[in-house]
């Protein structure tokens, strides 16, 4: 008689490595299950859901082991392993992203929910900061700093009639200049950015001033727009972004692109994932960090570069065949 045929059960395990890390610090998640000799695991759509706080790294490969000769009238195990390595992106208890664990065991195949072992991820400063805590000790010293200075506060007083001298002069310069760089972009044509140069100056914005969910949203949206602005796949082909395409959905869109050989059916997995991934932070009322908006606009340039890749590639075919 089988092992599989006496019963059994399964179990799984999900461990990360390390369980304490800061936002962007590499986590591998290995998935580990247990189960009889003779039954089968079924991992193939593990750490496969989308999720918004990982910015994933690699899979690891399938491997499997016995865990030793079983026993007169023991089972045997089999331990099925699966890692899984990503970057948080937001702080707090973070899980990896979902997935169908299943095995085939004595009842048919059956789902698995495995125990999980929590990550704590850190953030950059705790709420209600602004300045990250100081060093054990750093703060008595700030402080005896501090009854320091104070005492010598009546002898620079003089000093705050001439600082507010000087801070009127940086404030009149600044208005003058401010009002001759105005006059002078009313005499010029302004170009219009090309959408690398528009994506580019979103990233730069971005990585300089990440903003509030009100500046967050409208960096996605404009995100967007960029992508599907005319010109975004290639310049004699404007027709595959703007009004015409507005209406579509990313899959239509996507679709779309592929068969105006506009983007390469290689890249057509890659570009899916990023539209449902900014979908989801555009419509699902979520706010991501600002490690996840760096996230998008690194994988919108990816795009980008793809489409004008393809562009390039199509317009040398086209032109070769004339």
């Amino acid at each position: 008689m089988s092992l599989i045929s006496q019963g059994g059960v399964a179990r799984a395990r999900l461990r990360p490595e390390p369980p304490v890390v800061q936002i962007g610090q590499s986590v591998t998640w290995t998935l580990i299950v247990e189960h009889p000799l003779g039954s089968a695991v079924h991992l193939g759509e593990a750490f496969s859901s989308p999720h918004l706080g990982w910015a994933e790294e690699g899979r690891g490969q399938l491997s499997q082991r016995q865990d030793g000769e079983p026993a007169d009238g023991a089972q045997g195990l089999l331990t099925t392993k699966l890692s899984w390595t990503g970057l948080p992106l937001e702080s707090g208890d973070l899980m990896p992203p979902g997935g169908e664990i299943a095995w085939s065991g004595p009842n048919g195949r059956e789902g698995l929910v495995p125990e999980v072992l929590s990550l704590k991820v850190h953030g950059e400063l705790a709420a209600g900061e602004d300045l990250p805590p100081a060093p054990p000790g750093m703060a008595s010293a700030l402080v005896a700093d501090s009854a320091g200075l104070s005492g010598t506060a009546g002898a620079v007083a003089w000093a705050l009639p001439l600082c507010l001298l000087l801070m009127a002069a940086v404030v009149g310069l600044c208005a003058w200049a401010l009002v001759r760089r105005r006059r002078a972009a009313r005499t010029r044509v302004q170009a219009v950015p090309t959408p690398g140069e528009a994506l580019a100056r979103l990233r730069a914005e971005q990585s300089a001033a990440p903003g509030d969910d009100g500046e967050t949203a409208r960096r996605l949206e404009e995100l967007s727009a960029i992508l599907r602005r005319p010109g975004a796949a290639a310049p004699h082909q404007g027709h595959l972004g703007g009004p015409l395409t507005a209406g579509l959905t990313d899959e239509e869109w996507l679709t779309k692109l592929v068969a105006e050989k506009m983007l390469a059916p290689e890249h057509l997995d890659e570009a899916r994932e990023f539209c449902a991934a900014l979908s989801a932070t555009r419509f699902a009322r979520r706010r991501p960090t600002r490690f996840a908006v760096e996230r998008l606009l690194e994988q919108g340039q990816v795009l980008l570069n793809n489409l004008e890749r393809a562009a390039a590639t199509g317009v040398g075919a086209r032109g070769g065949g004339a």
